[in-house]
């Protein structure tokens, strides 16, 4: 059994970090040693913790494995780095009551999201996180198939992190057959990209 709570007083105790990880490392010794069910009926408190830890430590682990999440993991990659004690609030009000805001945009997943079993196909706290910003359930049937539950288009992407709360967005996308180019707010737009 892994003693969370231990690992997350050691790197408080040991490393010499930011004020600001100092209420991250309180908020997640509070959250381990709660104990009762999670929403997401499938994960493991401690697991969630340590995951957390180790992506709001370096946001590079966040994965969205075969999941094809890359939009709401690039978010979350985003947030876990420039907002990392907004992103550990949300992540303990996910695991905890099953919603959260990030900025104005709402994370309530629905049930099949909440009760789904990742396994050891995507970490628990990528998962939790990446499907509520996703939080698309018509996969999500028996015959799940991850690798065509994610797939989100620059459009939503550029969305979601304009809800956010990201003051400055710039999407830009260049098929062959397509380009676009969303920003906001709109006087942000390099010159030279097409309109």
């Amino acid at each position: 059994m892994l003693d969370a709570w231990a690992l997350i007083e050691a790197v408080r105790i040991c490393c010499d970090l930011p004020q600001e990880y100092q209420g991250i490392l309180k908020q997640l010794g509070e959250f381990v040693r709660r104990s009762a069910p999670l929403k997401f009926t499938k994960l493991d408190r401690a697991t969630v913790a340590v995951q957390l830890l180790a992506r709001v430590l370096n946001n590079s682990l966040v994965s969205q494995e075969s999941f094809g999440i890359c939009g709401p993991a690039a978010i979350a990659m985003e947030t876990a780095h420039n907002r990392p004690l907004e992103y550990c609030k949300i992540a303990t009000q996910l695991a905890e009551d099953g919603q959260s805001m990030l900025g104005k945009l709402v994370l309530k997943p629905n049930q099949r999201i909440l009760d789904y079993d990742p396994g050891k196909s995507i970490p628990q706290v990528d998962w939790m996180v990446c499907a509520s910003i996703r939080n698309e359930s018509t996969n999500l049937e028996k015959e799940f198939s991850k690798e065509v539950y994610g797939g989100s288009t620059l459009e939503d992407v550029f969305h979601w992190m304009v809800k956010a709360g990201y003051r400055n967005v710039i999407g830009v996308c260049h098929h062959v057959f397509a380009q676009a180019v969303f920003a906001h707010p709109s006087g942000i737009r390099p010159p030279g990209l097409p309109s």
